[in-house]
């Protein structure tokens, strides 16, 4: 096998667009297991908030205990703080959450 092959084995897609108000997040809607079409209209996108969404790509019981994680801070730090995390705190939240776990991912 070379390495073209392994590269068109794997993955999933997933785009953000930055647009004149804000951004346009668009995913692919299979869920496969190397060649083995596992469903055609998996879900990938994810809301976090009114003004923020998430899109997920590999293990999907990760992503969503991740995504789960983030909803609950972002409702926490509206009830302390009386106004929305900013997505920049979103960003950072979620980049410290992933760095944490960086050993339980290959």
């Amino acid at each position: 096998m070379n390495l073209g092959d392994e590269l068109t084995k794997k993955g999933t897609t997933t785009v953000g667009l930055v647009v004149k108000d804000g951004v346009a997040l668009a995913t692919d809607t299979r869920a496969t297991a190397g060649y083995f079409v596992a469903h055609r209209k998996c879900k990938k996108l994810f809301p976090l908030a009114d003004y923020a969404a998430i899109t997920i790509a590999g293990r999907v019981a990760d992503a969503q205990n991740i995504i789960d994680y983030l909803r609950a801070n972002i409702r926490y730090y509206f009830m302390a703080w009386n106004r929305p995390m900013s997505i920049a705190a979103i960003a950072r939240l979620a980049a410290n959450l992933m760095f944490r776990w960086r050993g339980y991912f290959p």
